[in-house]
């Protein structure tokens, strides 16, 4: 591994490490989704006739919000691990500068490719 992609590790661990740090502020606890609880006690109002169905809008934004939910709680999960793998090849080389990695110089390529502009 080269000075350079060593470097570009690190720039790349330090943006993991600020979107987890984002991801947390913004969204403490458990992602949840809520969408069939809400979907289910619309069609109970629906089928008795005793309340009115919010605008459609408002059950695409719901999905909307699963959505979202769904994929960042995934977004996040891949981020831990991806930052457990780079820290990892970035403690290996300090242990062993100028070490060579036949095994995993194309993970490292694929990484750095990942984050051309961190």
């Amino acid at each position: 591994m080269t000075p350079a992609q060593l470097d570009h590790l690190r720039r790349i661990d330090a943006h993991l490490a600020n979107l987890l740090a984002t991801a947390e502020k913004r969204t403490p606890g458990e992602w949840r989704n809520t969408c069939f609880q809400v979907s289910a006690a619309r069609d109970r109002i629906a089928h008795t006739g005793l309340g009115q169905l919010p605008p459609p809008r408002s059950v695409e934004a719901e999905h909307n919000a699963a959505f979202i939910a769904a994929c960042a709680g995934n977004a996040e999960a891949g981020w831990k691990t991806l930052r457990d793998e780079v820290r990892e090849f970035i403690e290996i080389y300090d242990a062993v500068p100028g070490m060579q990695w036949v095994h995993a110089e194309k993970r490292v390529a694929s990484i750095l490719t990942a984050f051309p502009n961190v």
